[in-house]
Order: C-alpha cells, then sequence, then structure tokens
C-alpha cells in the first residue's frame, strides 16, 4: 500500500500527541476509496463465517464511527506502524469479538430451529404462500435433502464449504475467497462442481428429473 508522506509521518509520533491538522488529515486519507475498500474487505474477512451484509456494514461503519478514534489514542511508536494497528491489530480484534457474537447468535438460532422440528433453510428460498400445507412440507423435504447430501456423501471439504457459504450464507464469490483464503477461481469452481454434486443427488433421489 502506497502512504503518502503525511501518513508516514505518523508513525512516529504517539497518536494522542497529534494536532487537529494530522488527525484530520489521517481521516481523510482512510475516507478515500481505496481505504474504504480495504476496510470493507477486512470486516468480512475478520468477522468470519455467519455475518450477514448487514453485520459487515456495521462493523464498516464502527471504524469510521469508533474504531479508527479508538486507535489513535492508543497508537505508540515501536511497533506496527499506524496503518496496520488500526485495521490489522485493534479493527481486527473487534471484528473477531463480534464474529464470536454472530456465530452465537446463529448458533443459538439453529438451536432452536432444530428443537422446532426445521433442522435446514437457505434464506434465498421462496416463502410458503398459499393456503396449501403439502407445499410447505415438499419444500422442507427438499432442504433436507440438499442438506442429507451435504452430510453424507464424499463431497470435498473445500466443494461443501463454499457450497454453504454462498448458498445458507449469503456470501458472494469475493467473500468466500476471503473466508477460505483462496482465489476467486477457485470458489468459482468449488460452488460449480458442489452445486453439480446436489443436482445428481436430488436427480437420483427422483426430486429433479
Amino acid at each position: 500500500m502506497n502512504k503518502p508522506d503525511y501518513i508516514l509521518a505518523l508513525d512516529g509520533i504517539p497518536g494522542c500527541s497529534w494536532n487537529d491538522e494530522q488527525t484530520a488529515g489521517m481521516r481523510a486519507w482512510w475516507h478515500a476509496d481505496a481505504q474504504q475498500k480495504l476496510v470493507w474487505l477486512a470486516s468480512t474477512r475478520y468477522l468470519g463465517s455467519g455475518a450477514t451484509h448487514e453485520d459487515i456494514e456495521d462493523a464498516f461503519g464502527s471504524f469510521y464511527g469508533i474504531d479508527l478514534e479508538r486507535s489513535r489514542l492508543s497508537y505508540r511508536p515501536g511497533g506496527p506502524d499506524f496503518v496496520t494497528y488500526s485495521i490489522h491489530v485493534c479493527f481486527k480484534r473487534e471484528c473477531v469479538r463480534r464474529g464470536k457474537d454472530i456465530r452465537k447468535r446463529r448458533d443459538s438460532l439453529i438451536s432452536n430451529t432444530k428443537a422446532s422440528g426445521d433442522e435446514w433453510s437457505f434464506e434465498e428460498r421462496a416463502p410458503a404462500t398459499g393456503p396449501d400445507p403439502y407445499q410447505h412440507v415438499e419444500q422442507e423435504m427438499l432442504l433436507q435433502e440438499i442438506a442429507c447430501c451435504l452430510e453424507e456423501t464424499a463431497m470435498p471439504q473445500q466443494q461443501r464449504q463454499a457450497f454453504i457459504l454462498k448458498h445458507y450464507e449469503q456470501m458472494s464469490n469475493e467473500e468466500i475467497a476471503w473466508e477460505m483464503q483462496a482465489e476467486v477461481g477457485a470458489v468459482r469452481v468449488w460452488t460449480h462442481r458442489a452445486a453439480m454434486r446436489v443436482r445428481k443427488h436430488l436427480r437420483k433421489k427422483g426430486w429433479l428429473k
């Protein structure tokens, strides 16, 4: 990352000693498009699996609203430079904490859902409409069959994880690549192959022609 001289100069000064001009310059630099993209990607990566688009937006907003100022006040020379410290130390720590809370929330929701007898669901599935209860039951059975395919067939772990992140967690290919530390092209291959395996399984079970 190329940083201008006025940002590099801050690395040798405790953050609590920066004057108003230095602080304003730092904040303006972080608000540039390139840095905003970095913050968004860091939010996605450090929150981990289970984070929704709304969770990522909240973390992104927190960086500019609270976390950046906290990083400034706690920064001391002698360790990582300020940019690294602010996003890869302080913000990472905050996102990891948020991510743990998100997964606790998700696990609690899954537990409550299982207790009610509905073990699997896609967020993107069409809601049951109309008075016909058989349509809803059939839809639930189909989702359970997909779950069985993911759990019981000899699907490579990378394909299974990519499929779950894409269809259950509603993550984009780019977000999955961050999560799995892989190339976007590889993610596309994994999700495609997993989807083909699921379709083959559903055909075998009579769900598809």
